[in-house]
């Protein structure tokens, strides 16, 4: 079974996408921030991370940052989620348009088709 770490600082977001993930026969760990999502990747390396970009403590690029940087998670592929607008987006070097960003909301059918497609691609 394929292991997919979930990180969002927003409840409710990382309850829905964790429930999706799992109804759809994945293993999910979650994570509340980017620190705690780090610590739990070096324990138990995912297949896939899902993580916001704006969280406390390290946010998403960070952690992606952290990944890069380790031999062992530097081919794990990301996907971001983000709420922010274009113009925030490109103030951090996030291109919405990115083939791994999805904007929140999204549609659930288009999450689960991202999740299998970064799956198949590792």
């Amino acid at each position: 079974m394929k292991r997919i770490l979930v990180i969002d600082d927003d409840g409710i977001c990382r309850r829905t996408v964790t429930a999706l993930l799992e109804q759809s026969g994945y293993v999910v760990m979650q994570a509340v921030n980017g620190e705690d999502g780090v610590e739990l990747a070096l324990q138990n390396p995912p297949d896939l991370v899902v993580s916001d970009v704006v969280m406390p403590k390290l946010d998403g690029l960070g952690v992606l940052d952290k990944f890069k940087t380790d031999p062992k998670m530097r081919s794990i592929p990301f996907i971001f989620m983000t709420g922010m607008s274009e113009k925030e987006a490109a103030k951090r070097g996030i291109s919405l348009d990115a083939g791994n960003v999805l904007k929140k909301p999204f549609a659930l059918a288009e999450f689960l088709a991202k999740v299998k497609e970064c799956l198949e691609m590792r």
